[in-house]
């Protein structure tokens, strides 16, 4: 009975997806580039990275460097990315990048509703084929 209930409840989670609650003040939608993107001011418990330790607000120049590597991933104009910078448990400053592709955009603009107030992850063939997770390590020198 209980590997029933354990498989009915990981087939539900299996195919749905999470987003994170907005809370006030959880986002920051900026316009310093052609960009379309989001840096998150908190997270939530069930989706940080697994070495997070805390949030960090990035001055320009960090902002700078990760608009750059964007730029580089970005596939088409349509694509949006989520950002969060956080120093991990040793101290490291990285940046989260969740590259969300509108490349479908009827079933992108479905999945992704909220994409500026909420983090969105989740699992299945169309979660893993069209967002894109990158986990970078900044320069700890400014």
């Amino acid at each position: 009975m209980k590997f029933k209930i354990f498989n009915i409840i990981l087939l539900l989670f299996c195919f749905s997806s999470y987003g994170q609650k907005n809370n006030e003040s959880n986002s920051i939608d900026l316009c310093l580039s052609d960009i379309k993107y989001v840096v998150f001011t908190n997270v939530d418990e069930m989706i940080k990275p697994q070495e997070y330790k805390k949030v960090f607000v990035p001055n320009i120049k960090q902002l700078s460097e990760v608009l750059e590597l964007i730029r580089q991933k970005q596939k088409t104009k349509n694509d949006v990315f989520q950002i969060l910078f956080y120093i991990n448990i040793e101290g490291n400053k990285k940046v989260w990048i969740n590259q969300l592709i509108f490349s479908r955009k009827y079933k992108a603009k479905k999945e992704f509703l909220g994409w500026k107030n909420n983090i969105i992850v989740g699992m299945g063939e169309f979660y893993e084929k069209y967002i894109k997770t990158h986990i970078v390590s900044l320069k700890n020198d400014y």
